[in-house]
């Protein structure tokens, strides 16, 4: 079920799983385990389910519009004298 992501630029794929995918295991395990506990004597009815998403973004070195890398000086806090 793995899915092609994108990492905001069109020619550079990124192996990832979609969010309805992802959404759509979670709905399926969830399903599995109501079932797996259907002949207990103790049930856990599910009213309500919330996803909590947490997004991490990894930058990588600057690159101008080409996608060609760029030198970045970095500027001292005090002024040499």
């Amino acid at each position: 079920m793995s899915r092609m992501g994108m990492t905001g630029r069109d020619d550079v794929p990124v192996d990832g799983l979609g969010l309805a995918d992802a959404i759509a295991l979670l709905r399926d395990d969830l399903l599995k385990a109501q079932a797996a506990g259907a002949g207990s004597d103790i049930q856990l009815p599910v009213e309500s389910m919330t996803l909590v998403l947490k997004v991490t973004v990894v930058f990588g070195g600057p690159v101008d519009r080409e996608g060609r890398p760029v030198k970045v000086m970095q500027r001292s806090a005090q002024p040499k004298s």
